[in-house]
């Protein structure tokens, strides 16, 4: 037997002890979102606790236990500021999909009212056509009804 291995059992029992309140705390921040800063901050502080008293009794047990704790709560931190990233990205991706789709749809717009100008114009000529043509025709019609009267004049005088 060792000179310190007599503390280190000893220490190791007390740092048990001390853990135990310590663990309840645990289990009744497990109620808490995974991503919560609260419970992230105590889960990375116990994971950083145990690390140094697992390095100190030379116990890998509670060493590994630490830094898997500690590792977890920076992995959660870390998907924590991508999500936001990539949030943030989507969002600028979503305003500029909806500003491409505002610019074609005023670009379709704008060849829309192009294209039906010589429209309007052909069918007011058409329609400024058609109505030279009926007055021509009512003129005819006229001129005709006039002859046919100089006609019947001028057989019975």
């Amino acid at each position: 037997m060792n000179l310190t291995t007599l503390p280190k059992i000893v220490l190791r029992l007390q740092y048990k002890i001390a853990r135990f309140p310590l663990g309840l705390v645990e289990q009744q921040l497990r109620f808490l979102p995974t991503d919560a800063p609260p419970r992230l901050m105590y889960e990375r502080g116990l994971g950083m606790l145990d690390g140094i008293v697992g390095s100190v009794l030379d116990d890998q047990e509670i060493a590994t236990r630490g830094a898997l704790a500690t590792e977890r709560a920076d992995a959660v931190k870390r998907a924590e500021k991508l999500d936001a990233h990539a949030a943030a990205e989507k969002r600028a991706a979503d305003a500029e999909l909806r500003r491409a789709h505002e610019r074609a749809a005023a670009e379709q717009e704008a060849a829309q009212k192009k294209a039906a100008e010589p429209a309007k114009v052909s069918l007011k000529d058409a329609v400024a056509k058609q109505l030279e043509v009926k007055e021509a025709q009512e003129r005819a019609h006229d001129e005709g009804e006039v002859a046919e009267f100089e006609k019947i004049e001028h057989k019975n005088p």
